[in-house]
C-alpha cells in the first residue's frame, strides 16, 4: 500500500517539475524577445537625427533644378518629427522627401524607388514608395518651391558677396544672395549646377 500510496505523488511530483521548467523556459524566451527589441528601437533612435541646414537645401535646390543629384548627399539618418502635423507627415525622412518631391515635380515614377517611409502609415505614410507612385499615375506633379538658406549655399560652392554686389549693385545686402541664385535660372549657363559637386556629403552620417 505505501508503495501505491507514493507512486502517484512522484508521478506528480515530476509533472509539476516538467511544467514549471516549460513555463520557466517560456518566460526565459518572451524576456529576451523583449528586451531585444527596445534595444534595437534604442540603437535607431540614436543614429537617428534632425535634418541640418545644408541637407535642407538640398531638398529645395533639387526641387528648383528638378533633379534628384543632391538629394542622393542626404543622410538616411537624418528625420523631421512634428507630430502635430497632418495625417502621413509627422515623421519624415528628408532623403525620401526629396526624392519623393522631385518624382512628383517631373513626374519620374523612377525616382520614388528612392522613398522610404519612415514610420506607421498614420506617422509618415505620405512619403512612401506606393504613396508617391499614385500621385504619379494621377498626374498630381508638385508645383511648390521651398525656402532655404541661400546665403549658406553658395558660399560654400565659392560665391562672394563680391559677386552678389557685381550683379546687383543697388542692393549690397545679404537680403541679394536669394535674386542672386534666382539669376542662375534665367541665365541658364549651367555655372550654379557646376558647382553643386562641392557642396558636403551626408550620405554616409
Amino acid at each position: 500500500m505505501a508503495k501505491y500510496r507514493n507512486s502517484p505523488q512522484r508521478t506528480r511530483s515530476n509533472g509539476c517539475q516538467f511544467r514549471h521548467c516549460l513555463k520557466r523556459v517560456a518566460s526565459t524566451v518572451i524576456v529576451g524577445l523583449v528586451a531585444g527589441a527596445p534595444a534595437s528601437n534604442v540603437s535607431a533612435q540614436e543614429a537617428e537625427r534632425r535634418p541640418n541646414d545644408f541637407e535642407r537645401a538640398y531638398t529645395a535646390i533639387a526641387l528648383d533644378m528638378e533633379s534628384a543629384d543632391l538629394c542622393g548627399k542626404i543622410s538616411p539618418n537624418a528625420v523631421s518629427r512634428a507630430p502635430f502635423n497632418s495625417t502621413g507627415t509627422r515623421i519624415v525622412s528628408e532623403r525620401s522627401r526629396c526624392f519623393f518631391n522631385v518624382a512628383l515635380r517631373t513626374l519620374n515614377p523612377h525616382h520614388c524607388g528612392d522613398v522610404r517611409q519612415v514610420g506607421s502609415r498614420r506617422q509618415g505614410g505620405h512619403y512612401s514608395n506606393a504613396n508617391c507612385q499614385k500621385l504619379i499615375a494621377q498626374g498630381r506633379r508638385f508645383n511648390a518651391s521651398l525656402s532655404f538658406n541661400h546665403k549658406l549655399i553658395l558660399q560654400a560652392v565659392g560665391y562672394t558677396d563680391a559677386d552678389v554686389t557685381a550683379r546687383f549693385p543697388r542692393h549690397p545686402t545679404e537680403d541679394s544672395w536669394l535674386p542672386y541664385y534666382h539669376s542662375f535660372f534665367r541665365l541658364s549657363d549651367g555655372g550654379l549646377q557646376r558647382r553643386l559637386p562641392r557642396l558636403p556629403d551626408f550620405s554616409s552620417n
